[in-house]
């Protein structure tokens, strides 16, 4: 499912296949808290109807803070569980959210990151032939095109946006990282065990800042209020 792309370093980084097929489509919902209705746009041609998607991996992770199922965002209240937020992951790449070979094709997308093979992509600190856990986050570019935009959107610190599409894979069994050229590499998305399966990226909506520093303040005040009665 992931065609992201990257070169063999003199450092002989970990590659893989990132890059998604037909069968392994992404999907968003059309309402918080919904189930999948449709899939990502195709050749997204503006903000509003772009994906990003981040790769982490792990080499004794099996879950992300306790959960090996996929998590799809819905509000502030449920916030869900990220590998950004789990210091037991690593973060590999991140691709742009395009069509697969620049085609047409909804649901599928490619790094936009190209290594010498144009196929593969390079694992940051992962070594040639190790054997990882994989879980990828995808969310909607108007968050920003970084994990850290995602963490501050997250925090009500982004600027004003309060809405977008978030959402993280399920935890892929041990895959072993290949090299460009010598070690052939091997995709991290499928159907089925083992694999990186498809996941849907959620509609989120989170309080505006102004809300968040109103609802500490009524928490303080209650508390002082029951302090003064005890």
């Amino acid at each position: 499912m992931l065609s992201a792309a990257a070169v063999a370093s003199t450092f002989a980084q970990g590659n893989v296949l990132f890059s998604n097929g037909t069968a392994t489509k992404e999907s968003i919902n059309s309402s918080v808290g919904g189930v999948a209705s449709a899939t990502t746009p195709a050749n997204a041609a503006t903000i509003a109807t772009t994906y990003y998607y981040a790769l982490f991996f792990s080499t004794t992770a099996t879950t992300v803070l306790g959960s090996s199922a996929a998590e799809m965002a819905t509000s502030s209240t449920s916030l869900g569980s990220y590998a950004f937020q789990d210091s037991n992951w690593t973060l590999g790449q991140t691709a742009l959210g395009t069509a697969y070979a620049m085609n047409s094709t909804a649901g599928k997308f490619a790094s936009s990151v190209v290594g010498t093979d144009g196929v593969t992509t390079s694992l940051n600190n992962a070594n040639v032939g190790s054997a990882d856990y994989f879980t990828i986050v995808g969310w909607s570019a108007n968050i920003g095109s970084t994990i850290t935009s995602v963490q501050n959107f997250l925090a009500g610190n982004d600027g004003g946006v309060t809405s977008g599409y978030l959402g993280e894979s399920d935890v892929s069994g041990l895959i072993t990282t290949g090299i460009t050229g010598s070690t052939s590499t091997v995709g991290i998305f499928g159907a089925g065990a083992g694999f990186v399966n498809p996941f849907v990226i959620g509609q989120i909506t989170v309080p505006e800042p102004s809300t968040i520093a109103l609802g500490v303040m009524g928490a303080a005040s209650l508390l002082a209020l029951r302090r003064k009665k005890a």
